[in-house]
């Protein structure tokens, strides 16, 4: 894809993997993989009523959504983080490959803004 279509750099940050004293894998958040790649960050605002409004008795409140476009081909799952100038961000679901009805054309990718720290561990 075209330098212009994909302005913003963007860091994938998929954690290593370990396991517990029980025995499960889990994500290891102190040994990252990082891979520096070039995609578009769209912001998109989707809530509870579909209209992006979550209304409380107070105020209306927006919930926001982002919508990573990456290049077909690039590696990101569920589970990773992306970092942007905009913030950290989960990846939320599969990520999806887009085609054209000749070849792979881009990946979409769900984002939600990590706001507490609660996804991973925040920056490494």
């Amino acid at each position: 894809m075209r330098a212009e279509l994909l302005p913003d750099a963007v860091t994938i940050v998929r954690p290593g993997r370990s396991v517990d004293r029980y025995g499960n894998e889990t994500a290891d958040w102190s040994r990252t993989m990082r891979t520096a790649v070039y995609g578009r960050l769209v912001a998109r605002a989707v809530g509870r009523l579909g209209n992006g409004e979550v209304h409380t008795a107070v105020r209306v409140a927006i919930e926001q959504d982002w919508a990573l476009i990456l290049p077909a081909g690039t590696d990101i799952g569920a589970r990773d983080q992306v970092e942007t100038e905009h913030g950290l961000f989960t990846v939320e679901g599969k990520p999806l490959l887009r085609r054209t009805l000749r070849r792979a054309h881009h990946i979409t990718a769900t984002l939600k803004a990590v706001t507490d720290g609660t996804a991973g561990q925040g920056r490494h």
